[in-house]
């Protein structure tokens, strides 16, 4: 298979990553909003306070935005794993549903999110050549930090 058929198989992510963004951007607002909201409605306790009532709706939005971003995150894994072979990619371990079923079963999901977002950064750049023209095994440090970050 040559590289321009390899490219015509690739479909861009760009739009799924920039909605998971914005969704991700909305989400931090109306929770900033409902933490705002809620201490003043604590602080009024002894009031009728209505600021506890919009950040108890504000709290039913952001678990809503939570929701759409996890189902747009799970559409781009999709993609990404999907486009992996159009790069070049020769040691993909995952289909592209058993991409996205890694990340939904649970306890599977604590170990093979990891392995896929490490896989997708791997596979997904350009090959690290040493001085002798060998291949140089790939990083994922940035993976690991941010899947520590998310299981903390």
């Amino acid at each position: 298979m040559t590289y321009a058929q390899n490219m015509q198989e690739f479909r861009s992510g760009r739009g799924r990553a920039v909605a998971i963004r914005v969704l991700m951007i909305v989400q931090l607002v109306v929770l900033g909003l409902s933490v705002v909201l809620g201490a003043i409605g604590l602080g009024q306790l002894g009031h009728d306070s209505a600021a506890l009532t919009v950040a108890g709706g504000l709290d039913v939005l952001e678990a809503l935005l939570f929701l759409a971003t996890g189902i747009v995150y799970l559409t781009w894994v999709y993609r990404a794993t999907a486009n992996l072979p159009a790069l070049g990619s020769m040691s993909v371990l995952f289909t592209p549903a058993m991409a996205v079923w890694g990340y939904i079963i649970p306890f599977v999901n604590l170990v093979r999110g990891h392995q896929v977002a490490a896989t997708i950064w791997r596979e997904s750049q350009p090959p690290a050549v040493g001085e002798g023209g060998f291949r140089l095994p790939r990083s994922a440090a940035i993976v690991n930090w941010w899947w520590a970050l998310f299981l903390v």
